[in-house]
């Protein structure tokens, strides 16, 4: 005898969200310019916000990598001249990263290079949809980040 499979939905959406993530990311890094890692663009990105995380430990966090992961990228992204790191004006003891001039045509460069990929993504998944989802996504999120 068989046992019968029992329906596990939250084990099933994130092994699903999983799943999308790594095809997005590699969607995405296809269409970057060379060089240029999903990360490091989902940093730039964050960057060219008109109120960007204030230092390196939050966008850490907000890109969900680890310091020493990040540290890397950072330094990376420094030697590339996209971005550098400055005293922060309020508190010396912490940094500001701040997009050079280099950071913001290579920002361009990526949101014009996965224009295409957008796109489709867009009109492959209807707006309903993607606002049903981020209930649910948010609250994984909110619910990793405080455990």
């Amino acid at each position: 005898m068989t046992a019968e499979p029992r329906l596990r939905p939250d084990i099933e959406a994130l092994s699903a969200l999983a799943a999308v993530q790594m095809r997005l990311r590699a969607r995405i890094e296809r269409a970057l310019p060379a060089g240029v890692s999903a990360s490091a663009f989902e940093a730039l990105e964050q960057l060219a916000r008109t109120d960007p995380p204030s230092g390196p430990g939050e966008l850490a966090e907000v890109l969900g990598l680890s310091r020493p992961a990040f540290s890397h990228m950072l330094s990376r992204m420094e030697q590339a001249g996209w971005v550098q790191t400055a005293p922060d004006q309020q508190d010396g003891r912490r940094k500001r990263m701040i997009l050079t001039a280099a950071g913001v045509r290579i920002h361009r460069e990526c949101l014009a290079a996965t224009r295409e990929a957008r796109r489709a993504l867009r009109a492959a998944v209807a707006p309903e949809a993607a606002a049903a989802a981020l209930p649910f996504l948010r609250g994984l999120d909110a619910w990793l980040t405080a455990s």
